[in-house]
């Protein structure tokens, strides 16, 4: 149901901000009595709509948690000047990566969306294409 998948990923939301180490997506799967599939969607749908999740390997593990939010004033000023060949490359990552299951594919994917955000029109067809025709 509708309102259960968003109550689960408020869920795990709040779980990996209140737990500053982060979470596995087993432990996830086991606090919420899912699968480790429906995490990993959730988990997909928190970083499509912008919630800046951290993935950090622990041994065998990944422990995922969200980015601590006190560095942004670092940022602020922070101008990228891109040429399309850098774009492509980026593009070409993304495909990789979601091609390989890469456990860094939803923060790669993360930060196309926000480059893409930055970039001209010309630029950014070729980047939605390979974003799957997601808006960004």
């Amino acid at each position: 149901m509708r309102g259960d998948q968003f109550t689960r990923q408020w869920k795990i939301l709040l779980t990996l901000l209140e737990k500053k180490s982060g979470q596995t997506v087993q432990d996830l799967a086991e606090l919420l009595g899912v699968s480790v599939r429906t995490v990993y969607r959730d988990l997909e749908v928190l970083d499509r709509a912008g919630v800046p999740l951290v993935q950090e390997r622990e041994g065998r593990n990944v422990r995922w948690r969200v980015m601590n939010l006190n560095f942004s004033g670092l940022t602020r000023g922070l101008s990228l000047q891109l040429t399309p060949a850098e774009v492509e490359a980026l593009c070409s990552c993304v495909d990789h990566q979601a091609e390989q299951r890469c456990p860094n594919r939803l923060s790669l994917r993360s930060l196309a969306r926000k480059v893409a955000a930055t970039l001209p029109p010309e630029l950014t067809g070729s980047l939605r294409v390979k974003l799957g025709g997601e808006g960004v």
